[in-house]
């Protein structure tokens, strides 16, 4: 394909997606006999599989200035409580909650093979990623000889971004050359429970994880002319905030265990580059 514009070219992918799951149980025992028990639990799962690509692939292009543009932007919030409740004669309250979050994102800008670009201007190649994500899980119990209580919040992220300039592909530019791909990344995980015995016992547990997977790629396999400068950038910036709490109280006995996790690794750029 040929394409010859006397101004701008771009080819441009975007998207920006907003997710808000909440979820919430709760259970009160008004029996007035002995050996009550409430049982609440609540869940939330959020499973995203998404590929977003902008690329120009066996073309020859002749324009002022080439984009080449892949935006791929979340929001992602997601709260789970649980609450359960007995009098004082009552057996047990126990209540669960948890939060998981599944993302697999992938965000890619190409000038692929046999591609032939002339811009009198700058060439721009530019892959970006952002999330947002806030997710908690909460619970509590309150009963008159047991009070259990558990939370958890586990997110388990492979994000990849990539800019890329294949190898049978020639690039002259009267301009710059600009090479991204960039990823950023917030994030708040809380897991945090409270349970109370009011006569004997208080357990408690809570939990939150973090796993994060970055391929961060910015790669000129190519040929490239550039009358002005090249830059081959790969980008990552990452905020977490990971909290897990626990509360318990017991007359007799209270036990709270909090656990938090976060795990990151696999950041990489690569950088091969032919000039002419």
């Amino acid at each position: 394909m040929t394409v010859n514009a006397g101004g701008d070219v771009t080819v441009q992918a975007d998207h920006d997606g907003f997710v808000l799951t909440i979820a919430g149980a709760a259970t009160l025992d008004f029996s007035k006999e002995a050996g009550g028990v409430a049982i609440a639990g609540s869940f939330t799962l959020n499973e995203i599989d998404r590929d977003v690509q902008a690329y120009v692939q066996d073309t020859a292009i002749s324009a002022a200035r080439l984009s080449v543009l892949a935006t791929n932007e979340d929001e992602i919030y997601s709260i789970t409580a649980g609450a359960g409740g007995s009098r004082k004669e009552g057996a047990a309250a126990v209540i669960g909650s948890a939060n998981i979050d599944l993302l697999n994102r992938n965000t890619s800008a190409r000038i692929g093979a046999d591609t032939i670009i002339d811009a009198s201007g700058d060439v721009d190649l530019e892959a970006r990623q952002a999330l947002q994500l806030i997710s908690v899980a909460g619970g509590f119990s309150v009963s008159g000889k047991a009070g259990i209580g558990a939370a958890a919040d586990v997110g388990v992220l492979h994000n990849t971004v990539e800019a890329t300039i294949d190898t049978t592909v020639t690039i002259v530019s009267g301009g710059d050359v600009r090479v991204v791909a960039d990823s950023s990344e917030n994030i708040v995980s809380v897991g945090a429970s409270l349970a109370v015995g009011t006569k004997k016992l208080g357990v408690v547990g809570s939990g939150a994880s973090q796993t994060l997977l970055m391929d961060i790629v910015a790669r000129v396999d190519g040929t490239v002319a550039a009358n002005g400068n090249l830059l081959v950038d790969a980008n990552d910036e990452a905020d977490l905030i990971v909290v897990a709490g626990a509360g318990a109280f017991g007359k007799q006995v209270g036990f709270g265990y909090p656990s938090s996790i976060v795990t990151s690794f696999g950041m990489s750029k690569q950088l091969s580059v032919r000039m002419r």
